[in-house]
């Protein structure tokens, strides 16, 4: 039997796995657009709402998007804080120094290759991510 494909883990497997404060990353982010008395509030409203809602995928093996994550947090998910996210977390979405050779001989190989992930990111942000990586 031959393999038709392989789909990968993105944290810890295609990527090193980072422990990283979520309520830091998102005071981070805040800070950069908001006035520093909103942007505490702001932070902490988004660190809940992530972390809500990576409870409710243990528990109901829903998953969740960002979309969500600004949406319970009552904030509007615009584009300058989605890059500034995008920014922050940039140095933890490095990818293992061996994975472009690895991808590249399954497809030459003519093994589809995927991508699965728990993280909140849209798609188009995985992909941006695997383009700058590659």
């Amino acid at each position: 039997m031959a393999i038709a494909a392989v789909i990968f883990d993105w944290g810890g497997t295609l990527t090193p796995w980072h422990n990283v404060e979520p309520a830091d990353i998102w005071r981070r982010i805040c800070a950069a657009h908001l006035p520093p008395e909103r942007a505490e509030r702001a932070a902490a409203a988004l660190a809940e709402a992530e972390l809500r809602l990576w409870r409710r995928g243990e528990d109901e093996h829903r998953s969740a998007t960002l979309a969500e994550v600004f949406a319970l947090a009552g904030l509007e998910a615009t584009e300058a804080l989605l890059g500034t996210l995008f920014d922050v977390w940039t140095p933890h979405t490095r990818t293992d120094p061996d994975v472009p050779a690895v991808l590249a001989a399954l497809r030459e190989r003519g093994i589809k290759v995927g991508v699965l992930s728990n993280t909140m990111w849209s798609r188009d942000l995985h992909s941006h991510i695997n383009a700058w990586h590659s």
